[in-house]
Formats: C-alpha cells, sequence, structure tokens
C-alpha cells in the first residue's frame, strides 16, 4: 500500500469549516492574490504539497511524521468540535490543545517555513564567513576540526576566505530534517506565550457577512500606531492574535481583559477579515462571496478591491525571533 504524498499544511477538517455546509464533501472559494484567479475545491484539494513532511529516505519511516500529525490533528478536531458547539473554550486540557494547534498552524504554513528557512541559511553564511574573519581564527577552526576528527585538508587562508565571502560560488541547502525542525523547533516556546494571552470568541452576527481563512491563518498585529515595521512575535505585548475557526467563528488572543464571546457585526467582522488577509501570503480561503474587510482609510470593502489592495500593500518583515 502506497504512502499519502499529498501532505497538507492546513488540516482537512479544519478547511471544511470555510464551506457553506462546513463538510469535507463541500466546495471552498479559493483565491490567488497573485493571480487574481478563483476556483472552487473541497478541502482535500486546498492547501497542500507533495512530501510536505517527509523526513529523507534513511529514516526508519519517512512517513512518520505526516502519521504523528494525523493523530495530532484528531485531538485538535475534538477540541475545535467543543469550542464551537459549547461557545466557550472548555476546561485547560482543551485550552492546551486549542493553543497547541494555534501554534502549529502559525509555523508550518509554508511561508513560516521558508521564512525560517532561510534565516537559518543566512545564519550558516555568517557563520562560515566568521571562521575565516582572521587568519588565527581560520587555524583554530582547522585545529578543532581535527580534534573532533573531521579532516578539512590543507586550505589555506586566502583560498578559504575568498571562497566563503564569494556567496555566489555556493548554495546552502538544508536537509528534510532541518527544514522540518524549523516548524518544531520554536513550539515549546510559543505555546507557553499562547496560554499566557486571553482568547475571546467573535461570532458573525446573522447579516454580518462571513470570516475568511488564508494559508497563514494565525494572524498576528499590533494594537498601537507607533509600532516597528514588522510583524509582532508571539511574545510582544501591544499586540493581538486572531485565528479564524470556521466561517462564522473566530478567536480573538489578547494580553488584557476578561475572555468573552460576543456577536460581532459587519465592521467588526469586517476588520477581524482585514486582519486575516493582512497575513495572508498567496491564497484566500473562504466559503462565498458575502465577505468584506476594513481599510486602512475607513471603508468596507468587498471581495473586488482586494487584489489591487494586496499588490500595492507594503510587504511585512515577520519577526524571525517568534517569542
Amino acid at each position: 500500500m502506497s504512502e499519502p504524498r499529498r501532505h497538507h499544511y492546513l488540516p482537512q477538517f479544519y478547511l471544511a469549516g470555510f464551506t457553506p455546509r462546513g463538510s469535507k464533501d463541500d466546495h471552498l472559494q479559493v483565491l490567488d492574490l497573485q493571480t487574481g484567479k478563483t476556483w472552487r475545491a473541497k478541502p482535500a484539494s486546498v492547501a497542500h504539497q507533495n512530501d510536505y513532511y517527509r523526513l529523507d529516505d534513511g529514516a526508519p519511516d519517512p512517513f512518520a511524521l505526516e502519521k504523528g500529525l494525523a493523530n495530532f490533528e484528531g485531538q485538535a478536531a475534538d477540541a475545535l468540535k467543543g469550542v464551537l458547539g459549547e461557545k466557550q473554550i472548555g476546561d485547560f486540557e482543551r485550552r492546551v490543545v486549542l493553543v497547541n494547534f494555534i501554534a502549529l498552524m502559525a509555523l508550518r504554513v509554508p511561508s513560516q517555513r521558508n521564512i525560517l528557512a532561510d534565516f537559518k541559511k543566512r545564519t550558516s553564511v555568517m557563520l562560515m564567513q566568521t571562521m575565516v574573519s582572521t587568519p588565527e581564527v581560520w587555524e583554530r577552526v582547522k585545529a578543532r576540526a581535527h580534534a573532533d576528527g573531521v579532516n578539512v585538508g590543507d586550505v589555506s587562508y586566502e583560498r578559504m576566505r575568498d571562497f566563503a565571502m564569494d556567496t555566489s560560488r555556493y548554495t546552502i541547502e538544508l536537509s528534510r530534517e532541518a527544514l522540518i525542525q524549523t516548524i518544531f523547533g520554536p513550539l515549546d516556546k510559543i505555546i507557553p506565550l499562547l496560554l499566557e494571552r486571553r482568547w475571546s470568541i467573535a461570532i458573525a452576527a446573522a447579516g454580518a457577512g462571513a470570516f475568511v481563512c488564508c494559508d497563514t491563518p494565525v494572524a498576528r498585529h499590533w494594537t498601537i500606531d507607533d509600532h516597528p515595521p514588522f510583524v509582532p512575535g508571539f511574545g510582544l505585548k501591544h499586540s493581538h492574535i486572531v485565528f479564524p475557526l470556521d466561517r462564522r467563528t473566530a478567536l480573538l488572543g489578547t494580553w488584557d481583559g476578561d475572555e468573552e464571546v460576543f456577536e460581532a457585526d459587519r465592521v467588526q467582522v469586517a476588520t477581524i477579515n482585514s486582519h486575516i488577509l493582512a497575513s495572508a501570503d498567496r491564497f484566500v480561503i473562504y466559503s462565498d462571496e458575502d465577505y468584506s474587510w476594513y481599510t486602512k482609510d475607513g471603508r468596507i470593502a468587498g471581495p473586488s478591491e482586494l487584489i489591487e489592495w494586496y499588490k500595492s500593500r507594503p510587504k511585512k518583515r515577520r519577526v524571525e525571533h517568534h517569542p
């Protein structure tokens, strides 16, 4: 029996919540912000990449991570079902599962993995260039390598320096394990920070429109006007987190105030959608055309203006050290 190669970075059970009937057999609307194209698709055909969680071929089971994620997603699906059905976060056990799911959803998406992988590559280049900063440093590096049983040969300082400084002569490639580590490495730091936040539930009122989703659904935004020009980390004050649970429900993570369940009117739904859309890397996922978003110039806009906004928006830098 062949192993599944289509690995979802947004789980099908989660995507199903943004279909009109909330079913994996129903259809989503998908908008490609880069091309402007839209299409209908079932959750199984959305937000996936081949072999996304596959380990290197030398691993005892190259698909062990995909199988492990499937087990956790079963717990997460139950937690989301409880929150949506009871309209409350629930007990501490369910809160922990929910927060673990939010952290995983923030890190597992391709845009975030690419950012962290690029950071690792740039760090590797900087480290290599540091090793040839002076002839004395290079001699110490060679001595340490020999002591560790690594034969670096009799490479001169000048030759190695010229090579390290000319980045056009080499590329840094990460193994699958290193790429996967970019997803799971920061989890232990992020999860406690998410547990400290206070989580309120916004439920879209009748006639207020629907919440949207995107390929980077854990949206972080500043709550102050004078803020740094990057997306806030999970532990930074003066920031909120928005995470849509389905087309009618969204979570809001704050640092202060009481946790509450409230009915969101059209302006509030549009405001929450604007944060989700600002987080999108390329794809917007929604149930139908009945959604709106709140522009910075004070207007509630619809889908027709979204492409032009995406093309003109400034590219935000995401923090590389999450907490």
